[in-house]
């Protein structure tokens, strides 16, 4: 059977089916555990950048942009809590690569904006 044939619940074994429904039920997240997590994010983020003479080159170098992609996870799941991680993931990645392509777009009036403080 193909990765992407599907069979029905009802077609399969009884121990097969009740894993595919357990599989399929849906998250249920905690949004304030997750708003918690992200101002824990957000606050490690801003350190790594002021501290980052304090911390080993490859930390201090990559620290702040993982932890960016992983405040864009959290953002999805906050916005939408029932959602797969699956779908988060993928939401949060295109999200994250849209905002990075942006990136390579140069004007004076944009360069101007991200050369202000809160976009640094």
């Amino acid at each position: 059977m193909g990765l992407w044939n599907y069979r029905t619940p009802d077609s399969l074994d009884p121990f097969s089916r009740q894993l595919v429904e357990t599989t399929s039920m849906r998250i249920s997240r905690s949004r304030i555990l997750y708003v918690a997590a992200a101002i824990v994010v957000i606050v490690l983020g801003l350190s790594s950048r002021k501290y980052s003479a304090q911390l080993p080159t490859f930390i201090a170098e990559y620290a702040g942009d993982t932890l960016w992609a992983l405040t864009a996870f959290l953002g999805v799941t906050i916005l939408f809590p029932s959602w797969t991680t699956l779908r988060v993931s993928l939401i949060a990645l295109i999200f994250a690569v849209s905002i990075e392509i942006s990136q390579l777009y140069h004007a004076p009036w944009i360069d101007q904006i991200r050369h202000t403080t809160s976009e640094a």
